[in-house]
């Protein structure tokens, strides 16, 4: 276990708990809810009454891990890393509580729930109030615009893994250094002042989704996280839906940057751009030239990045990639190496 609070994994904040005597209960529901070391830094007294049963108010227990949290951010408060607290969270400084001492719980309870008004997101009830918010950078609101239902540009792809037809993997050219560049920079802020933040793709140019809802699949976008919940709207019907964080893997697939909001299995028109750095080892000379000089419309299995892909047809003859070795003589046989 670290001496910086920032540091502490979730395994750390269990033995730290085991440490100053409290109930096993609260371990579990700490590991649960995977609180870590910056999470217990940016806690509140509002978070912690959402994630312990009120049974735990009553015996007195998590008004003891509210006192052990407190004396825990005070022993690390000179860390340099640690000084960026959130607003809820700072009503426990040290030099704020010899301003204004603090009052008894239940007295406290409405002064919680005025920033809640000031501060509300304005949320979009439908796709023309939602373009209104482009180009806006709420942390509490994720949704800029939407993506058109239909593939309207050929997006230019790096082929990123060719083992065989079967396993051929297309990543967008301009991940990388858009990535790079502006998304990870974006998202480290975030994770610096909001530790609940979690890892969505692009919030600049929407987040494309497929969410899953009673008993089927829908095109969806991110509009917000709250508390434990994600926040998202079904496109084709206009209606909100409420995820779980927990279920967010199961009930969410994450669509391709620079795709169409269909649903996989998934297809549209994508030209390949040769890149030495991106290529394949296993990547044969004429597979190149072949993917390079025509527009292919690709069909993808999954949402994931890289994307698999499981059929690719030339847009102009609509013959698919793997006729085209079917003819291919003899003489050039050993160009086939990648299958």
């Amino acid at each position: 276990m670290g001496t910086r609070l920032q540091d502490w994994s979730t395994k750390d904040v269990a033995e730290w708990l085991r440490k100053v005597g409290l109930s096993q209960h609260i371990e579990v529901l700490c590991n649960r809810n995977r609180i870590d070391g910056p999470g217990l830094q940016f806690m509140s007294k509002r978070r912690l009454r959402r994630i312990f049963p009120k049974t735990f108010s009553r015996n007195g227990e998590l008004t003891t891990l509210w006192n052990h949290i407190e004396q825990l951010r005070c022993a690390s408060k000179n860390d340099p890393l640690d000084e960026n607290t959130s607003d809820e969270c700072e009503e426990s400084a040290p030099d704020e509580t010899t301003k204004h001492p603090k009052l008894p719980m239940n007295q406290q309870k409405p002064e919680e729930k005025l920033p809640m008004s000031k501060t509300a997101p304005h949320e979009p009830a439908n796709l023309s109030s939602a373009a209104q918010n482009e180009g806006r950078t709420d942390t509490n609101l994720y949704i800029i615009k939407y993506p058109s239902k239909h593939v309207s540009e050929i997006a230019d792809v790096y082929v990123t893994q060719f083992y065989s037809f079967d396993k051929i993997y297309f990543r967008n050219v301009e991940d990388e250094s858009i990535y790079v560049q502006e998304i990870k920079p974006l998202l480290q802020d975030m994770l610096r002042s909001n530790r609940q933040f979690m890892n969505y793709r692009d919030m600049r140019e929407g987040i494309a989704c497929a969410v899953f809802h009673c008993s089927k699949w829908y095109r969806g976008t991110i509009i917000k996280k709250i508390a434990e919940t994600v926040k998202l709207l079904l496109i084709d019907v206009g209606e909100s839906v409420f995820v779980p964080v927990g279920d967010v893997a199961k009930r969410v697939a994450w669509l391709p940057k620079h795709v169409s909001l269909a649903l996989p299995p998934m297809a549209y028109l994508c030209s390949y751009r040769p890149n030495d750095w991106l290529q394949p080892s296993g990547m044969t000379m004429y597979a190149v030239h072949l993917l390079a000089s025509r527009k292919w419309t690709a069909t993808f299995v999954d949402c994931g990045v890289p994307a698999k892909i499981t059929m690719l047809v030339d847009k102009d003859s609509g013959r698919e990639f793997a006729d085209f070795f079917i003819s291919i003589s003899e003489a050039d046989g050993n160009m086939l190496n990648a299958y």
